[in-house]
């Protein structure tokens, strides 16, 4: 299987099937104090950090002239090096990358018995950070009957380091609490997020905005499967126009689920989504689309699309503990009771779990 780096462009190069990852090392930096005459130094665990992460791939390449040696090379180092963020996968098919930067590329002939017919290439990667990601986001989608005296759901998270999700809520609803009994961690709203509202919580950044007036597009659905839904007449007739969104069923057969739309087909009006339905819709279902999108981006200023309009910062409503610390799942199993004035809660957990 040959190695794979793919260009912020969405190009993806392939290396030579005689190139392998050789190492990809990882030291933690840990600060600490050094106290005058005594032995040793004192720690500052909270502060530790995980140093940037080299990666070394190299190979040897035979049957192969010293001209065309330098050709391949050159050829490589046009085409890595200084071209910014790439995604490494050990192979085509792998479903985690780390996004690097090729820093250096040398090749060295064996001459000698090989008479320059064999030559080693060996490949620099930096990675500034040093995790390996998923490559599909994660998503937990929920509609929660809140029972007395607690409601608890476990979401897991496969990676082995923990990670800071993105959540969303729709109105309407009041007083929205998550509490992690796993981290010990506690986000709170107090207000109220109204109909046809969204609060949308980053975890990392720990900001919180409330988009309000927010449809896109709204109608009653003609049919659906378990992975689709055929839109009303009135839909857009451009595809992929949708891609990104969120769609909820408001009414009818399916209320109160919510999907991210993966595509979107303009002739046939038909819309994909990423999770199955719990409730396939048919034509009893109205729906809204939402112009907020959840695209690949990681963090909130990354995960909205340009047509977002009427977002504002409600981050004086959020609980002290979330501003200070952000909400973050650990690596297992995460136990979370959910809290509010409701007798129903939706929510959308979107995460890409990650390993050292």
């Amino acid at each position: 299987m040959r190695m794979t780096l793919t260009t912020q462009g969405g190009e993806v190069i392939y290396l030579p099937e005689e190139i392998a990852l050789d190492d990809s090392a990882l030291s933690v930096d840990i600060p600490g104090l050094v106290i005058p005459e005594r032995h040793g130094r004192r720690s500052i665990p909270h502060l530790k950090r995980l140093e940037p992460r080299t990666l070394r791939a190299s190979g040897t390449i035979k049957e192969c002239t010293p001209e065309e040696a330098d050709k391949l090379a050159s050829h490589l180092r046009g085409q890595l090096v200084g071209r910014g963020k790439l995604k490494l996968r050990r192979n085509a098919t792998d479903d985690r990358y780390i996004e690097v930067e090729c820093t250096n590329i040398t090749h060295n002939y064996h001459r000698g018995h090989f008479g320059g017919s064999l030559f080693t290439l060996d490949m620099t990667f930096q990675a500034d950070d040093p995790f390996w990601y998923q490559s599909e986001l994660s998503e937990v989608h929920d509609t929660i009957e809140l029972t007395p005296p607690v409601t608890l759901r476990t979401i897991t998270n496969n990676g082995n380091a923990f990670v800071y999700p993105m959540i969303w809520i729709p109105g309407p609803f009041t007083n929205p609490k998550l509490t992690n009994y796993t981290t010990g961690q506690t986000l709170q709203f107090t207000g109220t997020i109204p109909e046809e509202g969204y609060l949308i919580l980053d975890g990392h950044g720990r900001t919180a905005v409330m988009i309000g007036g927010n449809v896109d597009h709204s109608g009653v659905a003609r049919s659906g499967t378990e992975t689709s839904i055929e839109l009303a007449d009135t839909a857009s007739d451009v595809s992929n126009a949708y891609v990104g969104q969120l769609i909820k069923i408001i009414e009818g057969t399916g209320a109160g689920q919510t999907r991210r739309i993966l595509g979107y087909n303009g002739s046939t009006k038909v819309a994909i989504v990423k999770t199955p339905w719990d409730i396939i819709p048919d034509a009893t279902s109205s729906y809204v689309i939402y112009k907020a999108a959840f695209l690949e981006g990681y963090f909130l200023s990354d995960a909205m699309t340009g047509k977002v309009s009427g977002g504002s910062s409600v981050i004086t409503k959020v609980n002290t503990e979330f501003v200070a610390n952000g909400f973050r799942l650990n690596p297992g199993d995460n136990l979370i009771e959910y809290e509010g004035e409701g007798e129903t809660l939706d929510i959308s957990i979107i995460f890409r779990e990650r390993w050292l």
